[in-house]
């Protein structure tokens, strides 16, 4: 059988100039502006409207991070007091070099008792980030090294339009003075002064930083004064781990590392022909729920990072454990039901999950991974300064995929049409270049590759070569259908 090939061809170009590059400081955004000493400023990003016709006028932003992104904006950078996290008054924060892996941004701690905000960045700072002792609370990134402030934000809203998916942690927009960026890697002097890849980016971002108007770079670092820097404030992801099992580095080279992933189980379950039910048995067993669930995860992650433009994915794949398991309604129905797990690799937080499950639902669970995406900045950058290259797109992989999540199905139609409206198209424009920060090109580039998804995705399925099985409860209540009638968005 042929596979599918999604149509290359170019938007007209909206404007030629790169919009919102260098961040104008009197431009509006967000639905509030928390604002601090130095004339740094933290967001409160709008929430794009849910554009599922059965859910009209509810949210696709939960309440937890509605909180998450109020306790991001009360961050104070530069105070010493108070001390105490919440979401009514600012408060201080400790602040180290994120001195591990490749990307010289900042890591965020909680100041615990007995300490001020010196002392503990004296006991920890200048230590390998994975060492280090406290509560992290946030990352800082910057647009330097493979990182892109809108690729982290867009990441935010693009997985609460398309069903709150792949667990992404919420982001805020942050300004922050660049003198001050500038003066953390003196925190980390003695474990810089090793060397190695880490070292080599530090000493990049702070050139960049001492050039603002002539470096390449400058225009997706700094405010329009050259004063501040701006980037995404991103919660801490806690409880998650690696997953190593399809996760490689390959040598270190992205596009092997895509190649590596294409040769896994989950990948060549997602290209089978075979509709799911002769993959998986329906049979309610853990390694049953496991193996779909994984498919259907990947399969949004594929959808996420060709709509985004990711480039690196493949070695950066974790998750969240989870307890699962069947419950009967007071209907006689069957429903499947889950509760989190702390810590993924805690089997004392599994064991009090199951115990919680059991006296909650009065019924045994079993453990399920459900994959997260917690750094997802390497992508959407279309201008020739900080261009990315999208894995999934470059290696054809939704090409070849054969199974889907209807959910995640119609939220993408659902999402073409609403960005090539001439009612809405405006606003879905406004809203990410005003709250990510994509430039034109980066906005363009984005709704061609939404289209050419789409689009691809609904011919596949209406010539019989896409299946929307991937939900648990069709599948293991044996109800899914096959045919064209799937691919009319519900």
């Amino acid at each position: 059988m042929s596979k599918f090939k999604f149509s290359y061809f170019i938007l007209p170009c909206l404007i030629s100039s790169s919009v919102f590059a260098y961040m104008d400081l009197k431009t509006s955004r967000g639905e509030k502006t928390l604002t601090f000493a130095k004339n740094e400023i933290c967001v409160i990003p709008r929430k794009f409207p849910n554009i599922d016709p059965k859910k009209l006028g509810q949210s696709n932003y939960s309440a937890k991070d509605l909180e998450s992104e109020l306790e991001l904006c009360r961050m104070d950078f530069q105070a010493q007091t108070p001390v105490t996290k919440n979401t009514t008054q600012n408060y201080a924060v400790g602040i180290c070099p994120k001195l591990h892996n490749t990307n010289p941004g900042l890591e965020i701690y909680e100041i615990g008792a007995g300490f001020t905000k010196q002392s503990l960045e004296t006991k920890i700072c200048d230590m390998p980030s994975n060492l280090r002792e406290g509560t992290k609370l946030a990352k800082y990134k910057l647009s330097t090294s493979c990182s892109y402030t809108p690729s982290i934000l867009a990441y935010y809203h693009v997985s609460r339009i398309m069903g709150d998916i792949l667990k992404v942690p919420p982001v805020v927009l942050r300004t922050m003075d660049a003198e001050a960026y500038k003066a953390v890697p003196a925190k980390g002097k003695k474990t810089l002064s090793k060397g190695g890849v880490i070292a080599a980016t530090w000493k990049a971002v702070i050139n960049q930083l001492n050039n603002p108007a002539t470096d390449k770079r400058g225009p997706y670092l700094f405010t329009n004064d050259y004063m501040q820097t701006f980037g995404g404030l991103m919660k801490n992801a806690k409880g998650e781990a690696a997953w190593l099992e399809i996760s490689n580095d390959a040598g270190g080279e992205q596009m092997a590392r895509g190649k590596a992933f294409m040769q896994e189980q989950v990948y060549l379950d997602l290209i089978n022909t075979n509709v799911a039910t002769k993959i998986v048995s329906q049979q309610w067993t853990q390694d049953n729920v496991q193996r779909l669930r994984v498919m259907g995860d990947a399969a949004d992650m594929l959808v996420m990072d060709y709509l985004l433009r990711q480039e690196d994915r493949f070695n950066n794949i974790a998750y969240k454990l989870e307890v699962t398991g069947l419950v009967k309604g007071a209907d006689g129905k069957i429903d499947i039901k889950s509760l989190d797990v702390k810590k993924a690799d805690s089997a004392e937080e599994l064991n009090s999950a199951m115990q919680e499950f059991m006296t909650k639902y009065g019924t045994s669970a079993f453990p399920v991974r459900r994959m997260m995406l917690k750094d997802n900045d390497c992508g959407v950058a279309v201008e020739s300064a900080v261009a990315r290259t999208g894995i999934a797109e470059k290696l054809n992989m939704l090409t070849s995929i054969r199974h889907m999540k209807k959910s995640t199905y119609d939220q993408l139609q659902r999402f073409h049409a609403y960005l090539s409206s001439s009612s809405t198209g405006s606003y879905a424009k406004d809203f990410f270049m005003r709250e990510t920060m994509m430039t034109d090109k980066d906005y363009a580039q984005f709704a061609l590759n939404t289209k050419r998804l789409a689009e691809g995705t609904k011919s596949l399925c209406n010539a019989g070569q896409l299946h929307l099985d991937l939900q648990l409860e069709t599948h293991f209540s044996n109800s899914y259908k096959t045919g064209s009638q799937n691919c009319i968005v519900n």
